[in-house]
């Protein structure tokens, strides 16, 4: 493994030793981490039930937060845009061709 998947995998097993087996499953599909994970729970269709809970509790923690709710927003607001400009320009005749 090289780069950010040995640095995840690394993590992974800090979390191990520190939170337990659940937690480390619980973060590994919060991240979506899937390429030869040490848990084969990194993404949804494969973690069990009570991974899938402890991460979305994991999630919802930090999702509260006032500036992961700016945040978030922000993105949705930037994302809105950008298909709403988009569909602008195909729409729009065009002219350099006449």
């Amino acid at each position: 493994m090289l780069g950010g998947a040995a640095g995840s995998s690394g993590g992974v097993r800090v979390v191990v030793e520190i939170g337990g087996e659940g937690r480390a499953k619980a973060i590994q599909l919060a991240i979506e981490y899937d390429p030869q994970p040490p848990f084969d729970s990194g993404h949804v269709s494969k973690a069990s039930a009570a991974t899938k809970v402890a991460a979305a509790a994991l999630l919802s923690k930090d999702s509260a937060k006032p500036a992961n709710l700016k945040a978030t927003t922000m993105l949705a607001w930037e994302q809105a845009l950008t298909a709403v400009r988009s569909r602008r320009r195909k729409r729009q005749p065009d002219l350099s061709a006449t």
